[in-house]
């Protein structure tokens, strides 16, 4: 192997690390940002339940005390 070819697998080598940590990083990333929200989404769908619960057991009763 010639020192061109020896360049020329050592660049593809850091150019194949350098797109494999640049990947990870920003899979990590965005696996944080799922982290960092799963606590708000939580809570949405808590406050949407509570709503439709609520909603349904109004109906409920409305129907109920028409009897």
């Amino acid at each position: 192997m010639n020192l061109e070819q020896h360049a020329d697998a050592a660049q593809r080598v850091a150019a194949g690390l350098t797109y494999t940590v640049s990947g990870g990083l920003v899979v990590g990333d965005v696996l944080q940002f799922l982290n960092n929200n799963a606590g708000a989404v939580g809570a949405v769908m808590a406050m949407a339940t509570f709503a439709m619960n609520w909603y349904y057991q109004h109906q409920r009763n409305n129907r109920d005390g028409d009897d």
